[in-house]
């Protein structure tokens, strides 16, 4: 008689393996589950680099600017093309856009965009 044996050690341990994956999970998810906690939004970047104005600098002039106050400093568009950037977050860094050497545009990580002063469009009579 030849017949298969399954061990029981085998099966036991299929078993075991089952039952720590379920108690796992449930450990997962009651503590990931915390409740009254609310993720928080850094403060915007409120220093003198949100109000220094760059835009009319040379490329130059404004990264020195931007050196000399220790503020990061990238080039994210020329002449309207994108340039190569990483996607990391580092507050406080100056994003320009430059057009013919020439700061046209800037954004601070971290800080409140301002929407610059255009002028309203002025309705002509028909």
């Amino acid at each position: 008689m030849n017949r298969r044996v399954i061990p029981y050690a085998r099966i036991l341990s299929v078993g075991a393996s089952v039952r720590l994956l379920v108690v796992g999970l449930a450990l997962l998810v009651g503590g990931c589950a915390e409740s009254g906690v609310t993720a928080q939004r850094p403060a915007p970047v409120e220093d003198e680099v949100v109000r220094q104005d760059y835009i009319g600098l040379s490329e130059s002039q404004a990264r020195d600017l931007a050196q000399s106050r220790d503020i990061p400093f990238r080039v994210v568009t020329r002449d309207g093309l994108g340039q190569m950037v990483t996607f990391d977050f580092v507050r406080g860094r100056i994003n320009a856009d430059i057009r013919d050497g020439v700061v046209v545009a800037y954004a601070v990580e971290g800080a409140k965009q301002r929407t610059p002063n255009l002028p309203t469009a002025v309705k002509t009579p028909n």
